[in-house]
């Protein structure tokens, strides 16, 4: 009840009922809004994610003939080898595909893939890598589809001393990974 100078007013009860009314629909819209919204981006991320898992699991790579080039007396020497692309989807993205060479007795070196040498091979002294051809590259050209292979060449690669055992490492942008050896 309100009293205006001793008076019951008595539109008072209906007004703040209603304005409460008001008040208890707006509360009620952003809750469930921000439920609706919530929801949305959970099921997205879950989408997502489950996308990735089926890109994971479709994505499998093997290399093979790798070898190595000994330029004595020089410590600059070229590593080749095929990169096979034996799963199920595509390998698109090379900027994000890293080839990690381990020589013997030295520190690991990463190298990335350098879009300017396709042709040519990659450049151990700016740590870059590169394919010279895709074989057969007839569905997407430039991308290695299933089932083609990818001639990768590294020259320049600084390596002291005599021929070591080399371990090569591909890690393509979703984890997947294929390591070989040379010992030469």
């Amino acid at each position: 009840m309100i009293w205006i100078e001793g008076e019951y007013m008595a539109g008072a009860d209906v007004i703040g009922t209603a304005i409460c009314g008001t008040l208890l629909v707006i509360v009620a819209y952003a809750v469930v809004g921000s439920i609706m919204t919530t929801t949305g981006v959970v099921i997205n991320a879950q989408n997502d994610m489950a996308l990735s898992q089926e890109q994971r699991l479709g994505t499998s790579i093997t290399i093979s003939n790798p070898s190595a080039f000994w330029a004595d007396p020089d410590p600059n020497h070229k590593i080749t080898f095929n990169l096979k692309n034996t799963g199920s989807e595509p390998i698109r993205n090379f900027n994000s595909t890293d080839v990690i060479i381990s020589v013997q007795g030295e520190v690991p070196v990463r190298y990335s893939f350098a879009a300017d040498k396709v042709g040519t091979g990659g450049d151990g002294s700016s740590n870059t890598w590169s394919y010279i051809t895709i074989t057969p590259d007839n569905i997407h050209p430039k991308i290695l589809d299933p089932g083609e292979m990818m001639s990768v060449q590294i020259n320049n690669v600084v390596i002291s001393g005599s021929p070591h055992t080399i371990s090569l490492t591909v890690a393509t942008p979703n984890g997947v990974s294929a390591s070989a050896f040379y010992s030469g």
